[in-house]
């Protein structure tokens, strides 16, 4: 997990938003959210006579390393949360296993189809895996469970228009069944969809300490690169100061100033409605071009990891998202700063292009199931109309009214804005993602206003709120590429899985060590045309026709 030593607070949505990332989060519970939606508007009523009882597997631990699950009725936000599902109707029962087991227990147990909880976290099984499992019934759709035993929580959240519409569409597979349900969250910034920016960042302080002005260009950037080094910013003697980042793919923000899609193989032009590769685009040869010069210089160090050389004091500059908070305290400068760069344009006549999440009103990420093993669905109805729920969002997001927040005004409030996640544990007052929202249940943040977070009273530095609210208006006129778009994508068809499959190992294994050898020297671009011969044969054009199919599907769904 990342540091959370800070005041200031940041919501992550990408993409691909993979589980991962957003489960390392760095927001501060409560802080900087405001929200007008009631606390409860769950439809379900106090369960008379029987009780659903719904066994759930669970990792000890996870991200949050403040928090054992063994320890979950300590907390407040649990019991409240407790009570209301027994309220409900469902009573949970825990199966706790040690986290560093519970990839290897879990995809033991799918594949044997023995021993099964009722409900699983299978973030850690690929697409394919979650499918075969869904077609031989060991997990079960949950489309049927929506349709027919919800109170209408459910129904409505997953329903057109409903906030969890965008989560069901993505996850519906070719059969029509929709295998699991996901974690689900959004942004407002007045009044409209927010996500999070991405980019390259410098370090402001530094520049500020050689009094140089904000790098505007590629020659720019790279003459304030050597500068670092060559006077030593950082005073250890040592010309380390560097550019930490990927060479083996795209995502790397340096690759989105020559125009270039964020991915190894293929990804979405969203103007065009077209998959494209950014081995095909006008720009690739530049960048490797670039990112050669950078290396060749010292700037880039592709074996630096980014953890050890922030912690060195080390990192000049690093791919990062515009808002976060954890890098600065870690680089033990009491002053360092890491500034957001706008896309710098690279070619001329090539528009750079802005990494940002998802522009949908919802993202979706992780992935729950019922197995087989649960044969209650009138208690399946009810756990989805329990996490569908304002009441489990509010209570996830916010916590206990009177202890986490208040509402003025009819807005919400919250009572331990600035807290650290460490504090917050050994006050006991965590909110409840914080405790389940890491593999026990998903984590429902729909609708959170980001206004409070971009002013000043939200802790954010005034160069950041300047330069996410610009990137936010920026992405209206286009040029933007997503930081993850396999939401966008409906789920293959058993075809195209095996073609996938089949193409992919290769196919990516080719790519990164093909970007690798053209940025570190040992690849000439004078045999670009043998390069892209390979990439045709090894299944790159079929790759693109697959998703475009998938895309295509996706638009008519």
């Amino acid at each position: 997990m990342k540091k959370t030593t800070t005041r200031i607070s940041t919501l992550l949505l990408a993409a691909v938003i993979s589980m991962s990332m957003l489960a390392s989060c760095t927001s501060k519970p409560g802080e900087g959210k405001e929200n007008t939606l009631p606390k409860d508007n769950t439809s379900g009523t106090i369960a008379k006579g029987k009780m659903h009882k719904i066994k759930i597997l669970a990792s000890e631990t996870n991200n949050n390393t403040f928090f054992k699950m063994v320890e979950r009725t300590e907390y407040p936000v649990w019991t409240e949360f407790d009570n209301h599902a027994k309220e409900m109707g469902v009573e949970f029962d825990f199966e706790i296993v040690p986290h560093d087991q519970y990839e290897v227990i879990i995809k033991t147990r799918m594949s044997s189809a023995n021993d099964l909880p009722d409900i699983v976290s299978v973030g850690d099984l690929d697409v394919s895996s979650l499918l075969n499992l869904g077609k031989k019934g060991i997990i079960q759709p949950i489309n049927d469970i929506v349709e027919n035993f919800s109170d209408g929580t459910a129904k409505e959240f997953y329903g057109k228009g409903g906030v969890g519409e965008f989560s069901q569409k993505s996850n519906t597979a070719f059969d029509g069944n929709v295998y699991w349900f996901s974690s689900v969250a959004s942004g407002i910034v007045n009044g409209k969809s927010a996500a999070s920016t991405q980019g390259i960042a410098i370090r402001k302080d530094w520049l500020d300490k050689l009094k140089m002005a904000e790098t505007t260009t590629t020659e720019e950037y790279l003459s304030a690169m050597k500068a670092f080094r060559d006077k030593d910013v950082n005073g250890n003697k040592l010309k380390d100061e560097v550019l930490v980042g990927s060479i083996t793919t795209f995502a790397n923000g340096i690759a989105q100033w020559f125009g270039l899609v964020n991915t190894t193989t293929a990804s979405l032009d969203f103007d065009a409605k077209k998959v494209v590769s950014p081995w095909y685009q006008p720009g690739v040869k530049e960048y490797f071009n670039y990112m050669n010069r950078l290396y060749k210089e010292g700037i880039l160090d592709p074996t630096a990891k980014e953890d050890q050389a922030n912690a060195a004091n080390a990192m000049a500059s690093v791919y990062t998202y515009a808002l976060q908070t954890w890098l600065e305290p870690a680089t033990g400068v009491a002053d360092a700063a890491f500034l957001p760069l706008k896309p710098l344009k690279a070619v001329e006549g090539i528009a750079p292009l802005q990494i940002q999440g998802a522009p949908q009103n919802s993202i979706s990420w992780s992935r729950y199931a019922f197995t087989k093993n649960c044969t209650d669905k009138e208690g399946m109805g009810k756990v989805l109309d329990i996490v569908s729920s304002e009441y489990f969002r509010t209570l996830s997001e916010w916590g206990i009214e009177g202890t986490h927040y208040e509402v003025v005004d009819g807005k919400y409030k919250s009572l331990i804005i600035g807290k650290s996640w460490e504090d917050s544990f050994k006050e006991k007052s965590p909110t409840g993602y914080m405790l389940w929202g890491f593999g026990a249940f998903p984590r429902m943040d729909w609708n959170n206003n980001w206004d409070a977070t971009l002013t000043p009273e939200g802790g954010l530095p005034d160069y950041k709120i300047k330069f996410q609210i610009e990137s936010l208006t920026d992405g209206e006129k286009g040029n933007l590429v997503y930081a993850d778009v396999s939401s966008y994508y409906s789920l293959p068809t058993d075809e195209q899985l095996a073609q996938i499959e089949k193409i992919s190992s290769d196919l990516n294994t080719y790519c990164a060590e093909l970007s690798t050898k053209l940025i570190i020297g040992e690849a000439s671009l004078d045999k670009w045309d043998s390069y892209i011969a390979e990439l045709k044969e090894l299944g790159l054009d079929d790759l693109i026709a697959i998703y475009q199919e998938q895309y295509d599907r996706y638009l008519k769904s």
